[in-house]
């Protein structure tokens, strides 16, 4: 018997006899143990036999961390994915079956919580940019997903936003923009990240840019030079929103695992090395936040 693998066979015992949601707790402290004292070799032999253990099968049957897992579109999550928890909604099972309890765990989690965190700040922000505003706003956004913050955002609505320019490079997203969002002010642009960074689209005189999980896949010289490009579009008062994820997720190492949902993880040190060579003479302010859990920071940074 494969001492190891004891975590993952009382999970699923668990799941048997109907605790899905404490044995997944359980389980979710205990990898984080494993990955905290293993090296990236060790953790990555861990995670093939966690794969090839019968409650990776059992885990699959809910559809937000096997849609994730799966990667159709070849990224994990992508945004059909994160509607399982922005757009969330109790699975109907029957009573005994455990996979509406994992649901449920895999939607209202932590990570999950910081996602609802995110979109939030995001559509506070921009209505807080658009009250500031004597005009309707311009708004840019990096990796735009399916836009959920405008489901939160009463600027968005009420014309106090002129146009927002949603970028993201996976078109069915943008499909999805179209689809769901008809009336609102919302230009959808394809394009990739290293084609923002290089200048090779032209977008300025803006009132607000933010990116909301693009930092995450992105090692640090990328994520610089996005940071700057993004900057580079503000028109003089404008905001730069950068959102990330910080080292204190507990539930990391469970999302490696069964969601292949791997992501670079920075400290507020790190949030701002990405930003430090900004001119320092165009920088009106810079504001720190984190969520209530301390697993997301946010850097706000307003142009002179």
């Amino acid at each position: 018997m494969d001492a190891t693998l004891a975590p993952l066979d009382a999970a699923l015992e668990g799941l048997r006899q109907g605790r899905a949601e404490e044995s997944l707790a359980t389980l979710v402290t205990e990898l984080a143990a494993v990955r905290g004292a293993s090296s990236a070799e060790s953790w990555n032999a861990f995670l093939a036999k966690l794969r090839a253990h019968p409650l990776r099968e059992a885990i699959h049957r809910e559809p937000f961390s096997f849609r994730c897992y799966s990667k159709p579109r070849g990224y994990s999550p992508d945004a059909v994915a994160l509607d399982y928890v922005l757009r969330a909604r109790e699975m109907k099972v029957r009573s005994r079956d455990p996979v509406g309890a994992i649901h449920h765990f895999a939607t209202h989690g932590q990570a999950a919580r910081a996602l609802l965190f995110r979109r939030d700040s995001i559509a506070r922000e921009i209505d807080n940019a658009a009250a500031r505003a004597k005009r309707p706003i311009r708004v840019f956004v990096a990796g735009a997903g399916h836009l959920r913050e405008c489901d939160k955002s009463a600027a968005m609505g009420d014309g106090r936003v002129g146009r927002l320019v949603a970028f993201d490079r996976d078109p069915e997203n943008l499909d999805g923009i179209r689809r769901d969002y008809p009336e609102l002010p919302v230009v959808p642009h394809h394009g990739t990240i290293r084609q923002i960074a290089e200048g090779r689209h032209l977008f300025g005189d803006m009132d607000l840019v933010y990116s909301s999980g693009m930092l995450e896949a992105l090692p640090h010289p990328a994520a610089v030079g996005l940071a700057r490009a993004l900057y580079g579009m503000l028109s003089p008062g404008g905001t730069l929103f950068l959102t990330h994820f910080l080292p204190g997720l507990a539930e990391a190492a469970f999302l490696e695992g069964f969601f292949d949902w791997r992501m670079m993880y920075r400290t507020p040190a790190d949030l701002f090395d990405l930003v430090k060579e900004l001119p320092p003479e165009t920088v009106s302010t810079w504001v720190y936040s984190e969520s209530t859990e301390g697993t997301l920071g946010i850097l706000s940074i307003q142009k002179r």
